[in-house]
């Protein structure tokens, strides 16, 4: 599945060798589009991956002095950004990328459409996720703080061979019960499904984050 995914290490290990593992475990076709940035200094590798059709430019995308760096995986649909006051011609990462520079992490209220995006901030030293109000690009993420994993599936985080795999009890007993999970749960624990219409905050000098709805 079309998607971001991450790895924020805290310097324990080599997180670009893990993001590439990754990515190849969800390469579904040879013609699926991955790419990966590395941040060596702040442990980190940041990706993507998709089919390439409706975010053929290359990524990350930055801004003018390097400072903020974006990925995404999906489209806008609002047919006006007039009356925000930020020039909206562009792709949708450029247009993305300079409503965050302008709202900062309250950039997702104004766009409308299917969308999972990930912004590297460096001033700040921050990682925010961000996702559409119907959460139409399933992301998932550990909720352990360190490392710090997230993916459009759950076997790009099982790569990670020190991920302690347990099962959830209570999202199998829901499971039996409704055919299906329940909020944000997945089978495994400290595996979660980001809500929809939310926004992640990962704090890259505590170590730590935050999910505003």
């Amino acid at each position: 599945m079309s998607g971001i995914f991450g790895v924020i290490t805290g310097g324990k290990y080599n997180s670009e060798k893990l993001a590439t593992k990754m990515a190849k475990a969800m390469c579904h076709r040879e013609w699926y589009v991955s790419e990966i940035y590395e941040d060596r200094n702040l442990a980190l590798s940041l990706g993507r991956i998709g089919i390439g059709i409706f975010n053929p430019k290359s990524q990350p995308v930055w801004n003018d002095d390097h400072t903020v760096g974006l990925f995404m995986a999906g489209e806008f649909i609002n047919p006006d950004f007039s009356n925000t006051g930020v020039n909206f011609m562009g792709s949708n990462e450029n247009r993305a990328l300079l409503f965050y520079e302008k709202y900062g992490k309250e950039f997702p209220r104004y766009f409308k459409g299917s969308f999972i995006v990930t912004i590297l901030d460096l001033n700040l030293n921050r990682v925010i996720i961000a996702n559409d109000r119907f959460g139409l690009y399933p992301t998932y993420y550990t909720t352990q703080k360190i490392p710090f994993l997230f993916a459009p599936e759950i076997k790009g985080i099982l790569c990670d061979t020190s991920f302690e795999k347990r099962l959830d009890l209570t999202a199998l007993a829901q499971y039996m019960r409704f055919q299906h999970l329940l909020g944000t749960r997945t089978f495994f624990e400290n595996i979660e499904l980001l809500p929809n219409a939310s926004v992640l905050e990962y704090d890259l000098v505590k170590g730590e984050y935050t999910i505003n709805s």
